[in-house]
């Protein structure tokens, strides 16, 4: 969603004018979400579709709340209706190979991971979601490799050191499984 408010923002400012009831809707989405208030925010999610149903942020979001609802073929699909309306939606796309991945959809993660330009392959949610889709295929070196590569640039630390563990271990790394471990707990 963060990409989605500054994309939105940068529009604003480039001429056009966002309706002040999109633009108070977004804002109240964005807080009820970080406030764990799941039903307001997608009722605020779902008005936002209907004003602009062409716009990926809406579609992202309510994705993002279906996961936390516990609902992941629901989410997938509003995730893939983000990508169809916005391809180029770098941390949609993210989220849906994690979740394709999840739930053991390798092959799909993968092709919907690559379907994307070359000059987003060294985007944070990039870097992490080949990281992941790595980590079910068992790479632990390569999939090391990503989640270093997303702690560096510090996005999604705990998880990050979480997966960095799992990798330590897959090496055969104890030490280090201990030290990610050991991260990963700063970032409760």
């Amino acid at each position: 969603l963060d990409d989605f408010v500054r994309i939105y923002f940068q529009k604003s400012e480039a001429g056009g004018s966002p309706s002040a009831e999109y633009a108070r809707l977004l804002e109240m989405a964005t807080r009820y979400e970080s406030n764990g208030e799941i039903e307001k925010a997608e009722t605020c999610a779902q008005r936002l579709i209907q004003l602009a149903p062409f716009a990926s942020g809406p579609w992202e979001l309510l994705a993002t709340l279906r996961l936390l609802q516990r609902r992941p073929e629901e989410a997938m699909k509003f995730y893939q209706t983000a990508l169809r309306l916005e391809p180029e939606n770098i941390t949609a796309r993210g989220k849906l190979v994690t979740l394709l991945g999840s739930n053991g959809r390798l092959t799909d993660a993968e092709v919907c991971l690559f379907d994307c330009p070359q000059n987003q392959r060294d985007e944070p949610s990039w870097l992490f979601a080949h990281g992941h889709l790595l980590l079910h295929r068992r790479d632990y070196a390569l999939a090391k490799s990503e989640f270093l590569k997303c702690v560096n640039r510090g996005y999604m630390m705990r998880l990050c050191y979480q997966f960095l563990a799992i990798t330590a271990a897959g090496l055969g790394q104890a030490n280090e499984e201990r030290e990610y471990q050991k991260r990963a707990q700063e970032f409760v």
